[in-house]
């Protein structure tokens, strides 16, 4: 018998985690204590409006959603939701377990949160930046014919490097340095004045979680920081091709921002230069520019395309 309950009230995280890995174990492998990191313990997963398809007491699909519950106060998000992993099993799609948990999750969020969108990709803390390339089709019809919108897609690129790839950068005046947690609260302020919620809300949960400011890049001018770039030394991106993610020497660029008085010096070239640096230095032989669109700006700086990610938005 086919039913549906909330993944709050399933217990065996074993039986989800051995169902994703039954059909995307080379692919996109994924182990318990990730997947209960970047899923079940992230704050702004919200179980009772997530569910789990059980057949015969199995689990054949699930999908977990997200909205806003921290209490951080630097992001506003509270009017929307994000899908942020849906899966059905293979032998079980075309039967409509899909449809019909979306259909629960869309009720559950009219009935007691006030959403109004629900986005597929694009969520902070990202299991993906949206449906890869490689599996976008039967999701994107899936999507399409659900009445989401698509949106601009996003796209990962990469760079091969080796220690003489290491540049000379001209700073045009702009003095670079690894930030340390005395920069915290100027980082802030500077995503707060620009309007960055997305951004000072992951600055600020990277060192509330230990971040001791040594993966920040900031860029200063007349003493004050006017542009930073966060990345990290080892890729935590829980979910990427196989070929990758075990890498110990892959590095990633997730955003580079610069204050919007400085726009049109030239900073934000310079900061991932720089930053493009830190990562050679620190043995990174492959470096990953995360869920950009700016893919013109990205090849003038020697990286290429490496995957696609399509993105969707319903009205609710």
């Amino acid at each position: 018998m086919l039913e549906y309950i909330t993944a709050r009230k399933y217990k065996h995280t074993k039986g989800l985690v051995r169902l994703w890995n039954s059909e995307f174990h080379s692919l996109y492998p994924i182990k318990k204590a990730l997947f209960c990191k970047v899923i079940l313990n992230d704050e702004n997963i919200n179980l009772d409006a997530s569910f789990v398809a059980l057949y015969d007491n199995e689990p054949v699909g699930f999908i977990f959603i997200k909205t806003w519950r921290s209490e951080s106060g630097l992001a506003n998000e509270a009017e929307t939701a994000y899908i942020s992993l849906l899966f059905v099993k293979k032998e079980m799609r075309n039967m409509g377990i899909g449809s019909d948990m979306l259909k629960l999750v869309i009720a559950e969020l009219k009935k007691y949160y006030n959403i109004k969108t629900l986005v597929v990709g694009n969520e902070m803390n990202k299991v993906f930046s949206g449906i890869p390339s490689e599996l976008s089709n039967n999701a994107a019809i899936f999507f399409v014919n659900k009445g989401f919108k698509q949106k601009e897609a996003v796209v990962d690129m990469i760079r091969v490097v080796r220690n003489d790839n290491i540049e000379l950068v001209d700073t045009k005046g702009l003095t670079t340095q690894i930030a340390t947690e005395e920069e915290k609260d100027e980082i802030l302020k500077l995503c707060v004045n620009n309007g960055w919620s997305r951004e000072a809300y992951l600055v600020n949960q990277y060192f509330e979680h230990g971040g001791s400011g040594r993966c920040i890049c900031i860029g200063m001018k007349d003493g004050k920081i006017v542009a930073f770039a966060r990345f990290n030394d080892r890729n935590q991106i829980p979910f990427n091709n196989s070929r990758l993610i075990n890498d110990k020497h892959l590095g990633s660029i997730n955003f580079v921002k610069v204050d919007k008085k400085y726009l049109n010096c030239g900073y934000e070239e310079i900061i991932n230069r720089v930053t493009k640096n830190y990562l050679i230095q620190r043995n990174c032989k492959q470096i990953i520019i995360l869920a950009t669109k700016d893919v013109q700006f990205y090849k003038k700086l020697g990286y290429n395309a490496y995957k696609y990610y399509l993105q969707f938005e319903l009205a609710l």
